[in-house]
Parts: structure tokens; sequence; C-alpha cells
């Protein structure tokens, strides 16, 4: 334990711990005190600066939270926590501290969104709407041409059936690969652009060992920005999406830049 003058009072710092810049330079800091009474205790807790100015810390600091018990001596201990920039952190500056991550999301989806539907339906054959049942394969593939002649299309070794009869869905794989840091102020650039379509991996999915994917795109979709009350500080996750489709019916579809 250690003792500090504060605001004429002795108060006993009863440890502190905590990160003073984690990975995007962020300080989480918690701080148990020691009062001899609540009234002490509440004085210093509407002002609780004091506290991190007695510790050499900075005062920019935001307080998120002061909770108080009675210990076994019969004093107060409020555990203030703290989070914030310790030191003033442009964009520019945070890029170099970017967290990067990718969640891989999966759906089902009917299979006449498949990009390869054209190409199934060829081999395959498609009922059309007038088909029973509806737009869907059915039981026996159409003759292949060959050398003049028609065989018979592909189907089970066992069964003689179509292997494509009965599928309705397709399983969809996409996912959205985040990028987030954090500054002291938010630029207008982090909201402009959204639906913008990208052809290539966006900056981050290369770090991520991501490759070009055939037959997809990815969209620039909206960010994320949080603050805590009167913080000195601002949590920016911007966000692009991997979508499995043709990138020129995708700018038809969304466009091309939204808000700028």
């Amino acid at each position: 334990m250690a003792t500090f003058l504060v605001a004429g009072t002795h108060l006993v710092i009863n440890g502190i711990n905590g990160d003073l810049a984690d990975k995007q330079g962020v300080a989480s800091i918690r701080i148990p005190v020691v009062f001899p009474d609540l009234a002490t205790a509440i004085g210093i807790a509407n002002t609780p600066g004091l506290v991190l100015q007695a510790l050499g810390l900075n005062t920019g600091l935001t307080c998120m939270g002061r909770p108080f018990r009675e210990i076994e001596s019969g004093q107060i201990q409020v555990d203030f926590s703290f989070e914030g920039l310790t030191q003033s952190q442009s964009w520019q500056e945070a890029q170099s501290l970017v967290e990067y991550r990718f969640d891989i999301e999966e759906q089902t989806t009917p299979i006449e969104a498949n990009p390869y539907i054209a190409k199934l339906k060829q081999i395959y054959g498609w009922n059309g709407s007038a088909g029973d049942p509806p737009n869907a394969f059915p039981e026996q593939s159409p003759p292949v041409q060959q050398g003049g002649k028609a065989l018979p299309g592909p189907t089970d070794a066992t069964t003689g059936v179509s292997p494509a009869y009965g599928t309705t869905d397709w399983w969809r794989i996409g996912g959205t690969l985040s990028m987030s840091y954090a500054c002291d102020s938010v630029p207008a650039a982090v909201y402009q652009g959204l639906n913008t379509i990208f052809t290539a991996p966006p900056p981050g999915a290369q770090i991520l060992g991501i490759p070009p994917l055939k037959n997809c795109f990815w969209i620039k979709i909206t960010p994320e920005v949080t603050s805590p009350p009167k913080g000195n500080h601002f949590r920016v996750t911007e966000k692009c999406k991997l979508c499995p489709g043709d990138p020129s019916v995708a700018l038809i579809i969304y466009g091309q830049g939204q808000l700028g």
C-alpha cells in the first residue's frame, strides 16, 4: 500500500492494476483507494481526476466507474476505474496499431443464387416454373451430346437418378473483415465510400492470409464508432464484407460509394 496527500487528506492506494496501453494504445486502469469515512470518499469520488493527479497519471483519462464498499477496518474503499489514451493519438498514428479480424459466415441460400447456376442447369436440366416441382432439378438429367449421339445424362450409379435431383439450396460462404483502432478524433473518411465494391481483397486481408477469391467481391459496410461519455478517445471498427457473386452485378445492386 502507498499513501498520498489528496486535497488535504492522506489516502491509501490499496494496489493498482490494469493496462497502461493495450494493443490500440488505450489505457485501462483500476485504482482501489481507502478513505477514512464515507463523507471523505464522496468528496474525492466527485473529482476522480485528483486520484490520477496524485499518481502522476494523465488526468484526461475517463472515469468509467467508482463502486465503493466498507472494509473490515470500517473504512471505505472506492475502486476507481479509468480508461482512455495516455497521449494524443491521431487517426494517422492509429493506423499502425490496427487490429484485424476475419469472421467467416455461413448460410443456406436458394440454389438459384449459386454463381454457377447456368452451368448446373445445362448439365442437370431445370424444370422451370412450369415443372413439378417448379424451379428445381428434374429427376433425370438431359441427354449429353457426344460424337453426334445422345447419351444418358449424369446419374447416380445406384439409383439412376440425377445427383442434383432434390437440391434446392447451397451452402453460401462469406465473411466480415474488421479493422479496429483507437484515435482522439474521427475523420469524415471513415464514413465515406460506404457500399464501395472491391474486386481485390481490401487492406488487411493480406495480413490475415486471405487470398483473392473467384466469383466473390468485397463491399465496405457501415463502421462502428463508440466513445465513453466525456472520453478522450474513440473506438473505431471499419468493416468490409466478403460476398459471393458477380462484382459487376453487385455494382448495379449496391451502387458505388455513398455518403461521399
